[in-house]
C-alpha cells in the first residue's frame, strides 16, 4: 500500500508534511549565507504561536485571510492535541528570490527587525542550491524532525509502505510517487527502524 500525503491530509498523515514539525524552516535556513536570514528561520521555527502565524501570513500575502467564518486548513488535531502548519511561513519567505516579491521582502525585513535582528535581507540571499545540496539539506531537516514525537512514531507506523507527498497544482521534484521527499522519508524511516532494532536486541541480551 502506498501512503500519499499533503499538509491537508487527515490525521495522522498531515504530520508527514514539511509544514508541520519545523522541517521547512530548518531546510530553508541552510539555503542561504545571510546570518540574519538563518536566524530568522530558526527563530520562527522555535518561537511562533498561532496569533503570530496569522499575523505574518496575512502580512506576507498582503491580504486579509482570517475573516469571519474562515476555516484554517493549517490547523489540525491529532491525539487530542492541536497542530499548526507554521511551515507555510517559511515557504512564503523563501519565495522572495523572485523579483516580483520586492514588497514581500520588505515585510520579511520588518519581521526580522521586530524579532531583534538587523534585517538587511536581500533577494540574492535566497540561494537555489544544487539538487545534491538540497537533498542533503532536506535530509538533515527531516532527521531533526523525525527524532522527536509524535513525528517519529507516525513515520515508523507507516511500516514498509511507500510514502510520498501528493503533487499539488504544479509539478514538483519533491512530490509525486517518485518524488525526493518521499524517498528521503523512507530513508529516514529505515534509519529509525535500524536504531529500534538495535535497542530491541540489547534488551533481549539483558534478559
Amino acid at each position: 500500500m502506498a501512503i500519499g500525503f499533503k499538509s491537508n491530509s487527515k490525521a495522522p498523515y498531515f504530520l508527514l508534511s514539511n509544514f508541520y514539525g519545523g522541517s521547512e524552516f530548518t531546510y530553508m535556513s541552510q539555503r542561504t549565507n545571510n546570518s540574519n536570514l538563518i536566524k530568522l528561520y530558526i527563530s520562527l521555527r522555535d518561537k511562533m504561536d498561532y496569533c503570530t502565524f496569522k499575523n505574518y501570513r496575512e502580512r506576507l500575502m498582503r491580504k486579509a485571510i482570517y475573516k469571519e467564518g474562515y476555516k484554517d486548513r493549517y490547523v489540525k488535531m491529532y491525539d487530542g492535541q492541536q497542530y499548526y502548519g507554521f511551515g507555510v511561513i517559511a515557504k512564503l519567505i523563501s519565495a522572495c528570490w523572485k523579483t516580483s516579491m520586492k514588497k514581500r521582502l520588505e515585510i520579511v525585513n520588518e519581521i526580522a527587525q521586530e524579532r531583534g535582528l538587523t534585517g538587511d535581507i536581500k533577494l540574492e540571499d535566497f540561494l537555489m542550491g544544487t539538487e545534491d545540496e538540497n537533498r542533503r539539506y532536506m535530509k538533515i531537516a527531516l532527521r531533526i524532525k523525525f527524532n522527536i514525537e509524535p513525528y517519529r512514531t507516525v513515520l515508523l507506523d507507516t511500516g514498509s509502505n511507500k510514502v510520498y507527498e501528493r503533487q499539488g497544482r504544479g509539478k514538483s521534484l519533491w512530490a509525486g510517487e517518485n518524488g525526493l521527499l518521499g524517498t528521503l522519508l523512507m530513508e529516514i524511516r529505515e534509519e529509525l527502524q535500524a536504531v529500534l532494532g538495535k535497542r530491541k536486541r540489547v534488551v533481549q541480551l539483558k534478559f
